[in-house]
């Protein structure tokens, strides 16, 4: 009895013990039928991310963020002439006071620069502007809490003589306080100064603001702040992409030069590409409408077959084969004169 107790205790343990590992193998294969199918989904994703369109389209903006940096960089070297350099150490300068990339302030401060310059002022003149007009916009971005290309616009608005932006930089600008500030300056009215002194009256206008309200040096108290981080960041990525996209950028050009030699060149000869167009035109008419007869043959014949008249023998020629490959020969004929006929500017630029 003890032996058939324990040979019945054995099947029982045994038994939970094949469904344990039953229940066992069967997760096991459910996790690994979970994981498998998050692979291919992170698989499918990273695919999509790499697929070629968006690869292009990568390319396409790193060519054109290089573009910009050439285009910005031509206009700073324009702007600045022979004090290029002079420049380039006072942004650099400011840049590292405020803690704002080079090229997020590159654009704004080199066209300050050149409005200055519109008014009459010299190139020395109008970078000093430039700094202290840099200067005033990333105190007033950090102080009041806003983007830096957006102060940078509202300063640059102001100093055009737009005063209702003067909200936005933290001052109230009327006919008095101009004339308050241009006597403090000049010892004349605003509306006696120059273009520049204008400028310049404005300008102090707004880093008097700043230090009244306190905002003075703000965007050194603020560099580590999430907006001009990100903006950072930003502007670091777009430094990226025309890094890249520098080294394909003279390719690209070429191509499209080339492109455009050849659609002058369409445009110069016109007559020519007209009559080519005709002619492939024709044959390709030709060749549609002789597959139509071939379907329609057996309808015509059928047509002819019944009818003896007039119509059935106009019917027989308009839809014979032989009528429409001889009107393909005559296409290809024109073409082949064409093409013989202007045949060294064929050569030459197609």
């Amino acid at each position: 009895m003890e032996l058939f107790k324990i040979l019945g205790t054995i099947a029982i343990a045994n038994e939970s013990a094949n469904s344990a590992l039953q229940e066992t193998k069967d997760e096991a294969e459910e996790a690994s039928n979970k994981i498998t199918k998050a692979f291919k989904k992170i698989g499918t994703a990273v695919a999509s991310y790499f697929a070629v369109e968006k690869i292009i389209q990568f390319g396409k903006t790193c060519i054109q963020a290089a573009a910009d940096a050439q285009a910005m960089e031509s206009q700073f070297s324009q702007v600045f002439g022979d004090t290029s350099e002079a420049a380039a150490e006072t942004l650099s300068s400011i840049a590292d006071r405020a803690g704002i990339t080079e090229n997020r302030m590159k654009g704004s401060f080199t066209q300050i620069a050149a409005f200055a310059k519109t008014t009459g002022m010299e190139t020395e003149d109008a970078l000093a502007l430039s700094e202290r007009a840099m200067i005033a916009v990333a105190d007033s971005a950090a102080f009041y809490d806003r983007s830096l290309e957006e102060t940078t616009e509202s300063l640059q608005s102001f100093l055009k003589g737009n005063y209702e932006n003067d909200a936005a930089l933290g001052l109230s600008c009327t006919e008095v306080t101009r004339n308050a500030a241009a006597n403090e300056l000049y010892g004349k009215s605003f509306q006696e100064l120059s273009e520049s002194q204008k400028q310049l009256t404005l300008l102090k206008m707004v880093e008097d603001a700043n230090a009244a309200s306190g905002a003075l040096g703000q965007a050194a108290r603020e560099s580590e702040t999430w907006t001009n981080q990100t903006g950072n960041l930003k502007q670091a990525w777009t430094d990226f992409m025309a890094l890249i996209g520098g080294v394909f950028l003279p390719v690209a050009v070429d191509v499209v030069t080339k492109l455009s030699e050849i659609v002058t060149w369409l445009t110069e000869n016109k007559t020519v590409v007209l009559l080519v167009a005709i002619a492939l035109g024709t044959l390709t008419a030709a060749i549609v409408a002789y597959n139509i007869a071939i379907h329609a043959s057996a309808i015509a014949t059928g047509i002819m077959t019944a009818a003896t008249t007039a119509f059935g023998v106009v019917m027989a020629f308009i839809t014979s084969p032989i009528t429409l490959v001889v009107l393909a020969i005559g296409a290809l004929i024109a073409i082949i004169v064409l093409c013989v006929q202007h045949w060294d500017q064929i050569k030459a630029k197609v």
